[in-house]
């Protein structure tokens, strides 16, 4: 097993960087702080980068991946966190799925 792991974040989910906390800093995996453009104005926010961030391995990132939280980067990454490895899974802009329709009760005849 590695000891070190590549993610990148997630939809919303804020996963902290343990390395980082440990130091002093405030800091999640595959984010970045820096100024983001709001109706409101300019604030500052913990946006997504574009390159995967490299961790030393540890359970939480472990369960993290596996709740869905962090996007495993590599196939070393993915095999450590036992989920299956998707290389457009950490994309930037993931293609949205087509939803598939389920038929509603009321489409059942008896």
């Amino acid at each position: 097993m590695s000891s070190k792991l590549r993610f990148r974040a997630r939809g919303t989910a804020l996963v902290q960087n343990f390395e980082r906390l440990e130091a002093g800093i405030k800091s999640f995996v595959g984010r970045k702080f820096e100024e983001v453009q709001t109706d409101d104005g300019p604030r500052m926010a913990f946006k997504p980068t574009d390159e995967a961030d490299e961790v030393q391995y540890c359970a939480e990132y472990v369960k993290a991946c596996k709740a869905g939280d962090l996007w495993p980067a590599d196939e070393a990454t993915a095999n450590a966190c036992g989920v299956s490895f998707d290389p457009m899974f950490g994309a930037s802009k993931p293609e949205p799925k087509a939803a598939e329709s389920k038929p509603s009760k009321s489409d059942k005849s008896a």
